[in-house]
């Protein structure tokens, strides 16, 4: 029986197995005093495509469970949306 390395570790049994909570959306602030970076910093984010958002009334919250999601992909990315060129 091979060892494994231990950076190969599989853990998706586990994760799969674990109830898993998401957080409500949120608005930007929260976000931005959670992930401990600057309001402009996820303002930014959020314009370039980079973090999910959902405009409700007059704000815009932080879609927690788009990021959630994500991360529980095999290859997650969190990349900006290719900008369309308007003719």
């Amino acid at each position: 029986m091979e060892a494994k390395d231990k950076t190969e570790l599989d853990c998706t049994p586990y994760i799969e197995s674990q109830p898993m909570y998401i957080p409500p959306p949120m608005t930007m602030e929260r976000y931005a005093y959670m992930q401990g970076v600057d309001l402009g910093v996820i303002e930014n984010q959020v314009r370039k495509g980079i973090i999910p958002s959902i405009k409700t009334g007059r704000w815009r919250l932080i879609n927690t469970f788009a990021i959630a999601r994500r991360c529980l992909e095999p290859n997650p990315t969190f990349k900006a949306k290719a900008k369309t060129s308007a003719k």
